[in-house]
């Protein structure tokens, strides 16, 4: 976690994934101050991207999505990026964009849109 966290702000947030770009929801957890909840980002699909956010990061996460400023993108390689940072959901992994009746997990990065 960074000593000095960053101020949670749509604004920030938009900036930082500008500059990072691929950035996941746990670096941006160790970014921001004031993400950490009991909130969870899950797709009409029953396809969980992400829980354990405050409410007001996963509102901003939806209102940038919606405004088109950031896009969610998975790949091999999203996966890994997870497995670095030594965070994982405990969900079978989503393989295909099709709804399952159990949760699963399809790890994420966002991307300027």
């Amino acid at each position: 976690m960074n000593l000095e966290q960053k101020k949670l702000t749509k604004k920030e947030i938009l900036s930082f994934i500008k500059e990072k770009r691929a950035v996941s929801f746990v670096e941006l957890q160790q970014e921001f101050e004031g993400t950490t909840g009991d909130i969870a980002i899950v797709t009409k699909k029953n396809i969980v991207l992400w829980e354990g956010l405050s409410t007001k990061l996963a509102k901003t996460i939806r209102e940038l999505i919606d405004e088109k400023k950031i896009k969610y993108n998975s790949s091999c390689m999203t996966l890994i990026s997870y497995l670095s940072d030594g965070a994982i959901l405990k969900y079978p992994l989503a393989k295909q964009n099709r709804e399952y009746k159990k949760p699963h997990w399809l790890p994420v990065v966002m991307d300027p849109a």
